[in-house]
């Protein structure tokens, strides 16, 4: 599926997106006179697998034809709303939840998640599995997945085969919708 790659370039991308994420947290906290976590301790307290801990936690991942970590397509819809807890609105089939601000997650599905829908601002702490943010022009969220069959049009790009779809506002990601593949 990827190509493995030694385990010295994988250290060195882990350090590059850990001091990346440590600079942008530290960036913002400057820019609004915050600092730490909401727990008060300060990022410079941290050890390093402390703070990589605490970027990964923030982060929500969703992956393509699968879904989330903890809420996947085709998984049952109770399973999934025992886990997610009480949505922030509910019609018909969708259950909408907004797990951090700047974003929105939508379950579609009546027995099971048929597909699953984040919407969301740059801002967020959301990202595909291969690297797609909000915010991200479609060349960039291409780029991300060369060497795959994606269909594109004015607004969006379909990777049918994967089970994804990009839709863009202007020159803008902000939806993400994760399905089945095989469907």
């Amino acid at each position: 599926m990827y190509p493995a790659f030694p385990v010295a370039y994988r250290t060195v991308f882990a350090l590059f997106v850990l001091v990346s994420l440590v600079l942008q947290d530290a960036l913002h906290a400057q820019g609004t006179g915050q600092s730490g976590t909401q727990s008060g301790t300060a990022l410079q307290d941290m050890t390093p697998e402390q703070l990589a801990l605490f970027y990964l936690a923030r982060e929500r991942v969703v992956v393509a034809g699968s879904g989330f970590i903890n809420a996947q397509v085709d998984d049952p819809l109770p399973s999934v709303l025992g886990i997610w807890g009480e949505p922030v609105s509910q019609n018909q089939s969708d259950y909408v939840y907004r797990p951090v601000p700047g974003l929105t997650v939508t379950f579609t599905g009546n027995d099971a998640v048929h597909t699953i829908t984040c919407e969301g601002t740059a801002a967020a702490p959301f990202r595909t599995g291969r690297g797609a943010r909000f915010g991200m022009n479609p060349q960039e969220v291409a780029s991300l997945y060369r060497g795959e069959k994606g269909k594109k049009s004015s607004n969006r790009i379909d990777y049918k085969g994967l089970g994804i779809t990009f839709l863009f506002t202007g020159d803008s990601l902000d939806r993400v919708v994760v399905y089945d593949a095989a469907d």
